[in-house]
């Protein structure tokens, strides 16, 4: 019944979940618009604060946020939910400020990547890095993880972040920055809620034009493409860089830069019209094509991973990239993460996760050819994203930090059905912590990091190795957090995530 289920799904999706979908992104959409034109959010911002300082100051219970597993972009259920209490923030969804002389937006941590672009680029202006997927929170991008193609520039979105307002055990509400208890500004990204709620974060800003001028370059060695896409990715010069593997042997290196003007007005490609094929599928054109340039108005270009949710929505809807479809129902897309897990039944949910591999791995540069060698035996699944990043060494040690010398990474992306799974479902599901635990393995003896948005399934001690915890432990004991909030493991791992 659920290969079923999984089979024909685009029954439910496109007449339920397609509209549905759409309603709610119209009615956020003039919601927001509202609010920052009214310019009321910052009046409103410390009364919300007071009622969740009001919430933590009633209890000593063990607390987390009641954010629904359904607003989560993970495929997991946080099941650490059911027996913890829940504070409410959910009203945090306003742009607060604007500041174009300290090139900074101060936002709450449910604005979403979507409202961020709705309101900079009309003023000219775009995050520094602005994670592709429309429904991405800032929260989730600073606590958990967040990257972009021009990570290679600036880092990971913690890294374009000035300062975070929390609120700690107890009630109490700071402010850190570099020079602001500096501990706990360093300690917070990746802690998942376990030190204390983001409230607000003030976040680098840096002038935006019209288009994203794009090139494509087919590689169809490993060679060829390992060695152009590093050589893009240690170039500044470039705004975004980033490549999709559509084989062992092949790929497209993709570079860019902001641009006013199209140098030929026939080069203007409008990605974000419905009808439009899906973001990957025309990349994968330019092997047939050959290298060529592209201008891609600046929004359509942040999000042009959005529509086709990567290439996940090629298994609810396998005939979604048909002209046909794209035509009479493009428009109806992307379906909202919180409606597909709504309709998705619980074994269905069981056999999902045990047959897929949604995950990023962050490896050194340097071992990105023996990674996708080993990704390729093990795994087997194609596309893959590849997108560059740095990681800085800071003052304090926070639970990611760079090898020795290089501070070049690259995020692995992995999305969609181990095609070993696909013959033999509940067979493969019988030993699929086999293929998680050998992945994991290879990351972690090679200096790499999970990104925590998945379940991770290393045991604490292996999970402890991969992740630096001693300034994390400090903070937690600083601010007396180990009765008010659970472990970083206990909501990431199998404890807290089903």
């Amino acid at each position: 019944m659920e290969l079923v289920q999984t089979k024909y799904r685009w029954i439910v999706v496109i007449p339920i979940v397609l509209p549905l979908s759409l309603l709610y992104n119209f009615y956020l959409k003039i919601r927001n618009k509202f609010v920052f034109l009214m310019v009321s959010s910052p009046k409103r911002h410390a009364q919300k604060v007071a009622a969740v300082a009001a919430q933590m100051k009633k209890s000593n219970a063990k607390m987390c946020t009641s954010r629904s597993v359904y607003d989560s972009m993970s495929i997991f259920h946080a099941k650490y939910k059911e027996t913890l209490k829940k504070i409410d923030l959910s009203n945090f969804i306003d742009i607060l400020q604007v500041d174009t002389v300290k090139r900074t937006v101060r936002v709450e941590p449910l604005v979403t990547c979507g409202q961020l672009t709705h309101a900079l680029l009309p003023l000219g202006w775009t995050a520094a890095v602005l994670p592709e997927l429309d429904d991405l929170t800032v929260g989730g991008l600073i606590m958990g993880f967040g990257i972009e193609s021009s990570s290679h520039k600036y880092g990971l979105f913690q890294h374009i972040c000035e300062s975070y307002e929390i609120i700690l055990p107890g009630g109490e509400v700071v402010v850190c920055s570099k020079t602001e208890n500096p501990d706990l500004f360093y300690a917070i990204p990746w802690s998942h809620g376990t030190i204390g709620f983001l409230l607000s974060a003030e976040i680098q800003i840096v002038p935006a034009k019209k288009y994203a001028c794009i090139t494509y370059e087919p590689c169809t060695t490993r060679q060829q493409m390992v060695k152009r896409f590093e050589e893009a990715s240690r170039d500044t010069d470039y705004e975004f860089v980033e490549c999709l593997a559509y084989g062992p042997e092949k790929g497209v290196v993709m570079t860019g830069v902001f641009s006013d003007i199209p140098t030929n007005p026939s080069s203007v490609h409008n990605l974000g019209a419905w009808y439009g094929p899906w973001f990957y599928k025309h990349v994968e054109s330019f092997f047939t094509k050959g290298k060529a340039t592209e201008f891609i108005p600046l929004r359509d270009y942040y999000h042009r991973h959005t529509k086709s949710i990567f290439w996940n929505l090629e298994d609810i809807i396998p005939f979604g990239n048909n002209i046909l479809f794209r035509i009479f129902l493009g428009w109806l897309l992307p379906p909202k993460i919180a409606f597909l897990k709504m309709t998705t039944t619980e074994k269905l949910h069981e056999l999902h996760v045990k047959t897929h591999f949604i995950e990023d791995f962050l490896v050194p540069v340097k071992k990105l050819n023996d990674t996708l060698d080993m990704l390729d035996e093990m795994v087997g699944f194609y596309p893959l994203w590849l997108c560059p990043c740095k990681i800085y060494k800071t003052p304090f040690k926070g639970l990611i930090n760079p090898g020795k010398g290089d501070d070049l990474y690259v995020d692995v992306g992995i999305y969609g059905m181990v095609p070993k799974a696909r013959a033999n479902p509940q067979e493969f599901a019988k030993n699929y912590l086999d293929l998680h635990h050998t992945v994991e393995k290879w990351i972690r003896n090679i200096g790499g990091y999970q990104a925590l948005y998945a379940l991770t399934h290393q045991s604490k001690k292996e999970f402890e190795e991969m992740f630096d915890h001693t300034l994390y432990e400090e903070v937690r004991k600083k601010y007396n957090c180990d009765s008010i909030f659970p472990q970083l493991y206990q909501k990431v791992s199998r404890e807290g995530r089903k």
